[in-house]
C-alpha cells in the first residue's frame, strides 16, 4: 500500500430548506475519490456534521487505498434556498425592490426555471441582508 497525501480545494454549498434547517454539501474535486455532505438545525449542527462526514470519508479513503486525501473547503451560501426560505416571511415585492430584480424573475429562479448569474445571486444576497440588518435594528419599546 502506497502512502501518498494529495491536498484539495473544494467549494461547499450551503442550502437552507424551508423549515430553517441546513444542508451542506461538497465535492467531489477533480481527482477526489469521494463527496462529503452535513445537516443539521442550525448552520453550526450542520458545519460540525460535515466536518464529521468529511475526517470520516478522508479517513476510509486512506484505509482503502493509503491516499490521505486533505480538503480545505470554502463555503458559499445558496442563494436560491435562501431566497426560498425568506419568501415564506417577506414578500417577494419587497426583495424585488430592494435588489431591483423583477418579482417574475425572482420567483423564475425559485422554481428552478432560470438560474440567476452571479451578478443577480449577489443583488438578492444584498437585498436579503438588507432586510436583516433593518430586522436586527429594531428595538421594543421601553
Amino acid at each position: 500500500m502506497r502512502n501518498v497525501m494529495e491536498k484539495f480545494k473544494v467549494k461547499a454549498i450551503v442550502e437552507r430548506a424551508k423549515d430553517g434547517s441546513y444542508t451542506i454539501s461538497a465535492g467531489p474535486a477533480k481527482g477526489m475519490k469521494y463527496m462529503v455532505m452535513g445537516e443539521g438545525a442550525t448552520l453550526e449542527e450542520a458545519k460540525a456534521d460535515f466536518y464529521r462526514v468529511y475526517e470520516g470519508m478522508r479517513d476510509l479513503v486512506y484505509k482503502r487505498e493509503g491516499v490521505l486525501q486533505e480538503a480545505e473547503f470554502e463555503f458559499e451560501d445558496d442563494t436560491v434556498s435562501n431566497l426560498r426560505y425568506w419568501s415564506q416571511f417577506v414578500k417577494l415585492s419587497a426583495i424585488s425592490k430592494l435588489s431591483g430584480i423583477n418579482v417574475g424573475q425572482l420567483s423564475h429562479y425559485m422554481s428552478e426555471r432560470n438560474t440567476p448569474r452571479v451578478e443577480t445571486q449577489n443583488k438578492i444576497k444584498s437585498a436579503l441582508a438588507q432586510l436583516g440588518y433593518g430586522l436586527i435594528s429594531l428595538q421594543p419599546r421601553q
